[in-house]
């Protein structure tokens, strides 16, 4: 699949490796529940770390602890 015009880089890897994992059999989770990882000298998105599951339990364990997440956080 070819990048959407306007599309951010980050999330066009996320949408395009969910649906490899959909693929194999893996629930894919929207966007909006994985966390931005930053590259903070130039305050651009890198990527996104998700949750990829089968079993819908793992969702809800998810969904828990991003109640008590942030996208990353500057290290300094």
């Amino acid at each position: 699949m070819h990048l959407r015009a306007g599309a951010e880089f980050p999330r066009f890897l996320a949408e395009e490796f969910a649906a490899s994992m959909a693929t194999m059999k893996y629930i894919p989770p929207p966007f909006y529940s994985m966390r931005k990882i930053f590259f903070y000298e130039k305050d651009y998105p890198l990527y996104a770390v998700g949750m990829f599951s089968r079993h819908q339990r793992a969702y809800t364990f998810w969904d828990q602890a991003l109640k008590y997440s942030d996208d990353q956080m500057g290290l300094f």
